[in-house]
C-alpha cells in the first residue's frame, strides 16, 4: 500500500482503519491491524486497542479497501454435507 499516512491524522471517531507500526531496522517491531479509536466512557480507557501506546504505539495509518462484491461462488454458501 503506497498511502500509508502520520498516525496524527488518523480519526479518532470510532471508524475501522488499518493501523501500522513501522521501525526502522527492527523487522519484530513492524506490524498491522485493523483496529479502531476507542473511547474511555465505552472501553474504561482511550486510545487504540490493539496497539500499546506507551511501548509500541502505532506510527501509520491508512484506510481500510472497499470490501470485494460477494456472489455465492466466493464462499458464502453453505458447506452442507461436504466433508
Amino acid at each position: 500500500m503506497k498511502d500509508w499516512r502520520a498516525i496524527e491524522t488518523a480519526p479518532k471517531d470510532g471508524t475501522r482503519i488499518l493501523l501500522g507500526r513501522f521501525v526502522l531496522g527492527d523487522e519484530y517491531d513492524n506490524r498491522v491491524a485493523v483496529d479502531y479509536w476507542h473511547f474511555s466512557a465505552d472501553h474504561g480507557f482511550h486510545g487504540w486497542g490493539k496497539f500499546n501506546e506507551r511501548f509500541w504505539p502505532p506510527t501509520h495509518w491508512t484506510p481500510l479497501p472497499e470490501r470485494p462484491a460477494l456472489s455465492p461462488s466466493c464462499g458464502n454458501e453453505s458447506m452442507g454435507d461436504k466433508p
